[in-house]
């Protein structure tokens, strides 16, 4: 039987990667698998002079858009492949991002900019399309956070490949991201159909430290009644 798979999205900067961790820190049960985005595999793809993918596509995304999101889509698929092939046991799969976010967020928004043309997004779409009906997406955890939080705790990380991302672009994928889950049935319990997307959707504007006496201990507790849902 095929596990089922959520995905935790949301805008760049939101918390996904924290709560995440959080998440499989505090679960370590047999029937959960947690993949974080593959960045260390974008980040091992670069030219001829050290620099990687991510910080070309950003620096450049007129001429490296169609060759990021093929990529990206590829390796969110090669790690979810492989998750399900080497873990038969495992009942529920947790993707930071999924590979139904690359297009219906970031492949449309650079289609609609111009930065991918007709002819690429024909090709992206006939790729994708071809792989996402064998992984269907059973929920969503929307992590939503407005464009000028994720910014600010953008510029306070400092990671690699990100220095050049602007506010106006982080408006974008909020936009694209409301646009694309805010359509889904709102979270009460589980789909009763197994095409039904079922979303949760949590507001982390307020920061958080993570410890016992802030609001991610509320976030924390009610994504694994959630996610408890579908074992």
């Amino acid at each position: 039987m095929a596990p089922v798979i959520l995905s935790i999205e949301g805008n760049i900067g939101s918390g996904k990667s924290t709560i995440l961790r959080f998440l499989h820190e505090n679960n370590h049960s047999k029937d959960i698998l947690y993949l974080a985005e593959p960045v260390d595999k974008w980040s091992n793809i670069k030219d001829e002079n050290g620099v990687t993918i991510l910080e070309h596509f950003y620096q450049d995304p007129n001429k490296h858009s169609f060759m990021f999101q093929i990529m990206a889509f590829a390796t969110r698929l090669q790690i979810l492949k492989d998750a399900i092939e080497q873990n038969p046991e495992v009942k529920v799969i947790i993707c930071e991002r999924s590979i139904l976010a690359d297009k219906m967020v970031f492949a449309s928004m650079l289609h609609n900019d111009g930065l991918i043309d007709k002819m690429g997004i024909t090709i992206y779409n006939t790729m994708a399309d071809n792989y996402l009906k064998d992984y269907p997406l059973n929920g969503v955890i929307y992590i939503d956070a407005e464009a000028e939080i994720c910014c600010n705790r953008i510029k306070k990380r400092n990671r690699d490949g990100e220095s050049n991302i602007e506010l106006s672009y982080l408006k974008k994928c909020k936009e694209y991201h409301d646009n694309w889950l805010l359509k889904y049935k709102r979270y009460k319990s589980v789909p009763e159909t197994s095409d039904e997307v079922m979303l949760m959707h949590i507001k982390t504007n307020e920061d958080s430290n993570f410890d016992n006496n802030d609001i991610s201990r509320k976030w924390l507790a009610d994504i694994k009644i959630y996610i408890d849902n579908f074992l």
